[in-house]
């Protein structure tokens, strides 16, 4: 990988660290699974066509950057179109998650948290 793509690549993981709003936490870990949730009942109208489903993103947790502190394996839900990539899904390492405060809607997700953005970790591994 060339010098310019390791800093673009760097730039991009700290931009989605610093668009997390302050409720937000952001989290360096491993993603160890992406699969859809069905057990969660499609929620499109019916004779549309959706494009976004609700997915499980299993996370690994290694350290806290920014909020609450978390460790150990989280559960958070993303809505997302299609499956990731397998070379994405190992190479991110960057979380921005936001609680769900809804019990409800924890209980129908399963998931404590909304997984908001992902990156890949800067080469450098800071």
């Amino acid at each position: 990988m060339t010098q310019s793509a390791k800093g673009l690549l760097a730039v991009l993981a700290l931009l989605a660290c610093r668009c997390a709003s302050a409720a937000d936490i952001v989290v360096v870990g491993k993603l160890i699974t992406n699969e859809p949730m069905s057990y969660v009942r499609d929620e499109c109208p019916d004779g549309d066509i959706c494009l976004h489903s609700w997915w499980k993103a299993v996370i690994q947790v290694e350290k806290t950057l920014r909020g609450s502190p978390l460790s150990g394996r989280i559960s958070a839900a993303v809505m997302q179109h299609t499956s990731m990539n397998e070379h994405y899904k190992k190479a991110v390492r960057y979380f921005v998650l936001e609680a769900i405060e809804d019990p409800s809607m924890r209980k129908k997700l399963r998931a404590d948290y909304y997984l908001t953005e992902g990156s890949i970790e800067p080469p450098d591994n800071k």
